[in-house]
Parts: C-alpha cells; structure tokens; sequence
C-alpha cells in the first residue's frame, strides 16, 4: 500500500470507530428533549419568536427581521419581600441573598426572656 492509502483506510477505520461510539439520532421523537415551538411559552417582554416562513423576496421581510429565529430575555429581578418585624429577628443575616438558603437562630432573648 502507499502512504496515501494507508492514511485514507486509516481515515475510514477512525470514522467507523467513532460512528459506533456516537449514534446520530435523526428522529425527533427519540431525542432526550424537544420542545415545539408551540409548546413555548409566550411572554411578550422575555420570549421572541421568528417564523422565518417569507418568500426569496426581500420585499415580504418585515422591517426588523435577522437570522434569529428565537430570543429568551431574563425577566426583571425583584428582591426578596420584607418579612414581618416579628419574623426578621429570628433570621440571620443573609436571609434575603436568593442563592443561598435562609437561616434562622435556634433561640433568641427577647426583652431578657429566653425563646426558643
């Protein structure tokens, strides 16, 4: 054999290694995960969806077309709401960070009487 042909078997055998080691799944339905498109929540604000269904015209594209067929925006953050003034003094400091789980005093003295 010559180098050329060595290095194209070569080639053939890796692809068919890795063809066995990945399966290509082409059907939709044995997928993981799928989600139609009308299975997308719409939110107005957070959530565009583009159809992208024109003719080869460039005169049947709306003015603010591009090549995104779906946008997903992050929604406005909202603080934590202010608990009762009875209830923040058995929470720790930190009890309004969303990442991280509240924590709460196993007792507390209020007004020199021990609570528990």
């Amino acid at each position: 054999m010559e180098v050329f042909q060595k290095v194209v078997a070569l080639y053939k055998y890796t692809k068919e290694l890795v063809a066995l080691k990945y399966t290509v799944v082409t059907d939709i339905g044995r997928q993981l995960f799928s989600l139609s498109t009308g299975d997308i929540p719409e939110y107005e604000n957070y959530v565009q969806l583009s159809f992208r269904d024109y003719t080869e015209s460039d005169d049947d594209l709306p003015q603010d077309s591009s090549d995104v067929l779906l946008r997903i925006g992050k929604p406005d953050f909202y603080p934590c709401p202010e608990p009762s003034k009875e209830l923040v003094q058995w929470l720790k400091q930190g009890w309004d960070n969303y990442r991280a789980e509240a924590e709460i005093f196993e007792e507390l003295t209020i007004e020199g009487n021990l609570v528990f």
